[in-house]
């Protein structure tokens, strides 16, 4: 349990790069992640793998120009 800033991503779809995200932990399971750097060239519904915690999958639910 706990929290980690400016953790990466990686695309599972689409071919956005570059994110990172801010995530809290509790009772093992992700409960918030936040975007922490936007990244590039992602759109809605795209879904991203979150490094080193196996199991969590992010969609893109917003963007920005």
């Amino acid at each position: 349990d706990g929290s980690a800033e400016g953790v990466a991503t990686t695309a599972i779809t689409g071919s956005g790069a570059g994110a990172t995200v801010n995530i809290v932990i509790a009772s093992g399971q992700a409960q918030l992640a936040t975007v922490a750097e936007g990244g590039a060239d992602y759109v809605q519904g795209d879904r991203l793998s979150v490094t080193g915690y196996d199991g969590v999958v992010l969609v893109v639910t917003r963007t920005s120009d």
